[in-house]
């Protein structure tokens, strides 16, 4: 069972916290105050860190009570499920998905910041992106992954539709570009990923999800879940790659991450989080179908099987009062540990009200800067 620990080692108040904290990136009226990554960017999405995070379930900590972004009124819809982190410079931006089902487009992408990964302040231009523009997207406009794409000199954005009848499938991935995260063009050859881009799986597949976006020597990596609605069975996680982000094909070794054998903790599905490169180890963070426990995957190769942490799971919420489960777990390094954000689910709240939640490893939450001075 993980050890828990406040996140408050010192008293403060997320009002007060954030009142205070300067808010590079996004004005009070919205306008972006930066178009591409800032200078020392370690690399776009936080992947190149240089140590490895640790596969043991007793380095992990989990934060005692959710995070709660601080906002000028609200956060723009019910639900909090992150998809990707930006660095610039010392300020962290959590692309997530957010839902509001009182707004035309019930599903779309967020943005908060941060300076440490544990204070939160939610942007005043939510949604950043909730463009309804292609009959494909039904009422979505959700983020799945995103890169900066330095030929380009633009952000590229995947995110996922609810499908039509003309589409392959119930759900697909769609690109979206943008040159200051705020103004976004859609790809008119949207969607690009489909349920006929799959072929790594023995049944039907109809729901494809795009969990992670890389570029690496010269080519487009997308790590994509794949499932049948109306089988039990998966999602497992495959790899498709591309020249052009419009044309992808699937690599000879999917699918990459695959469920466990009858009986093991990740027997019915893998559901993973977008990957990070540490030195030439790729890895990531995945729960199982019931999204009650976390393990942790890597692979040597970006175009290889990936092995699964022989001490999975690292977290298991059956053991944590108060959190029913998680999704959508985030691997991110933080300060000389490691941090796990995912979307958490309430005991009292459905699925599409989930709140912020964080593991830490190898971190003191008191060296947590005083972002209240």
């Amino acid at each position: 069972m993980p050890n828990r620990v406040s996140p408050a080692v010192r008293p403060a108040v997320f009002s007060v916290v954030f009142v205070a904290m300067a808010f590079a990136g996004v004005t009070a009226a919205g306008e972006t105050l930066w178009t591409k990554p800032a200078e020392g960017l370690r690399g776009v999405n936080n992947d190149a860190a240089n140590f490895a995070p640790p596969t043991s379930p007793e380095h992990w900590t989990l934060l005692d009570g959710l995070l709660e972004p601080f906002t000028n009124d609200q956060i723009w819809g019910q639900r909090i499920t992150p998809r990707d982190i930006i660095e610039f410079g010392d300020l962290y931006a959590l692309v997530y998905q957010s839902s509001n089902p009182d707004h035309e487009t019930t599903q779309g992408t967020s943005i908060m910041f941060s300076r440490d990964k544990i204070h939160w302040r939610d942007s005043p231009a939510n949604p950043i992106f909730a463009a309804l523009e292609q009959p494909w997207q039904g009422s979505r406009a959700m983020a799945e992954a995103i890169a900066y794409d330095d030929e380009e000199d633009r952000w590229v954005l995947f995110f996922t539709g609810l499908g039509a009848d003309h589409m392959p499938g119930i759900r697909a991935g769609g690109l979206a570009y943008s040159h200051d995260l705020v103004s976004w063009t859609l790809e008119g050859e949207n969607p690009v990923i489909t349920s006929d881009d799959v072929d790594w799986t023995d049944w039907e597949t109809d729901r494809v999800y795009v969990r992670g976006l890389k570029k690496f020597e010269g080519r487009w990596y997308a790590w994509v879940q794949a499932n049948f609605q109306e089988d039990p069975r998966g999602y497992n996680v495959g790899v498709l790659t591309s020249e052009d982000l419009i044309h992808w094909e699937s690599i000879e070794s999917n699918p990459i991450l695959d469920v466990g054998p009858e009986g093991a903790w990740d027997s019915d599905q893998v559901l993973c989080g977008r990957p990070i490169r540490v030195g030439d180890t790729w890895w990531l963070a995945y729960t199982n179908g019931a999204r009650n426990q976390i393990g942790l995957a890597y692979s040597a190769k970006i175009d290889a099987e990936w092995r699964k942490a022989s001490s999975n799971p690292i977290i298991d919420f059956d053991d944590v009062e108060g959190v029913d489960g998680a999704e959508t777990p985030i691997l991110t390094p933080m300060g000389k540990g490691w941090a796990i954000l995912m979307a958490a689910w309430l005991p009292e709240h459905p699925r599409q009200q989930a709140k912020l939640g964080v593991a830490t490893a190898h971190f003191d939450p008191a060296l947590l800067p005083d972002m209240d001075e």
